[in-house]
């Protein structure tokens, strides 16, 4: 075992702290079966009526996660896996975690999968996937030249490296195969004809949303939808055009996660996160991006701050979050961030009378990016 795949089990072994439940018990049960094959123990060969079951009981956690029925994958994927310790259910779980807004959980799981299948080059592309969504750049690239000393020039392999690359990454074409697939599902139904215009952050206990002016389109009209497919309808609230934003109104309320928005404005050079989604001329359900940097200083208007965080170029819109995971901008167009006692302004909310300067505690990326799953949405508008 090379020393990136003893890391990434190590990893798997403490995103175990996540949550004392059965999925962590299942992590444990395939990750000690890997070690029992690596030490040469070999498990009795599956027959054939249980692999044809094992085959029926993927079939069913790949319908049920079609539709957007997690709870239902989770038990059909773990059924198959408690049949054969195989990559295929493994991704199956992943997936569903992911699809229920688990991205820690997710990783975990998708770690032990890339290093102990070696003869799956879905699970090491998938894992290298989500480590660059959820802002590990580097490390994915390490597993992805890792794989490719195993697996060669896999298809999945070579197009997770090429869109990776890009800086824009899309899940298309075989990367949205099972059982490696790299997006979520439609939770939802959603209208016809739509795109993915840009992205948006949840306000007001997902009541609202921040939108960039130019994702929104005149018809006043558009869906948003998060990283776990879940859709609805919002209409605009408002223009401003000085800022170039939109605030609207969601006809139903979507769960916004982690809401907190800092009580002060961040000091130029604050470390920060920013997320988006990529926008693109369909309208598939993408997970987001998420990427690090540096709070720029005021623009030169002294009316927005400057990013500071190196995003490709997009329409913007999406959450910045502190090291606390605290929502401390919105990225809009020409990367500039709209700071929140600004946001509070468009809001019409009063600022909050400021706590104790101290310290804000920091908490794991891995989990400001779980938190964003639910905050920050796609904005799909007519073509």
């Amino acid at each position: 075992m090379s020393r990136f795949a003893a890391g990434a089990l190590a990893f798997a072994l403490a995103g175990l702290a996540v949550a004392a439940d059965p999925a962590d018990q299942r992590l444990r049960d395939v990750m000690d079966a890997a070690k029992r094959r690596a030490a040469g123990v070999e498990p009795a060969p599956i027959r054939p009526e249980t692999e044809a079951e094992r085959q029926r009981f993927l079939a069913q956690g790949e319908a049920a996660l079609a539709h957007g029925q997690v709870e239902a994958a989770i038990a059909a994927f773990d059924r198959a896996a408690g049949m054969r310790h195989a990559a295929d259910s493994e991704m199956g779980l992943v997936r569903a975690y992911m699809q229920g807004g688990e991205y820690r959980r997710a990783v975990a799981f998708v770690a032990h999968t890339a290093s102990a299948h070696r003869d799956a080059p879905g699970g090491a592309a998938l894992y290298a996937w989500l480590l660059y969504v959820g802002g590990q750049g580097v490390h994915a690239e390490r597993m992805l030249d890792e794989a490719r000393s195993r697996f060669g020039s896999a298809a999945v392999l070579q197009e997770v490296r090429t869109q990776v690359r890009s800086g824009s990454p899309l899940a298309r074409g075989p990367l949205l195969q099972a059982p490696a697939r790299m997006a979520p599902f439609d939770a939802s139904t959603i209208a016809p004809g739509l795109h993915v215009a840009g992205s948006a952050v949840l306000v007001d206990e997902g009541r609202r949303a921040i939108a960039p002016l130019a994702a929104v389109p005149a018809s006043s009209r558009v869906w948003l939808r998060n990283a776990l497919g879940e859709a609805v309808t919002a209409r605009v609230e408002r223009r401003n055009r000085e800022l170039g934003l939109v605030v609207l109104h969601l006809d139903k309320p979507l769960p916004p996660g982690d809401s907190r928005v800092a009580e002060r404005d961040p000091f130029p050079g604050s470390p920060a996160f920013a997320i988006e989604y990529v926008a693109s001329g369909d309208a598939q359900p993408r997970w987001p991006v998420l990427r690090s940097g540096f709070l720029g200083a005021a623009t030169s208007d002294g009316k927005l701050r400057d990013i500071g965080v190196e995003m490709p170029a997009g329409p913007r819109g999406g959450p910045v979050y502190d090291q606390g995971g605290r929502l401390v901008g919105v990225a809009l167009s020409g990367n500039r961030v709209l700071t929140p006692s600004q946001l509070r302004r468009v809001l019409g909310q009063a600022d909050p009378t400021p706590a104790s300067a101290g310290p804000v505690p920091r908490v794991a990326v891995e989990q400001i990016y779980e938190a964003s799953m639910r905050g920050a949405v796609q904005v799909l508008a007519e073509r």
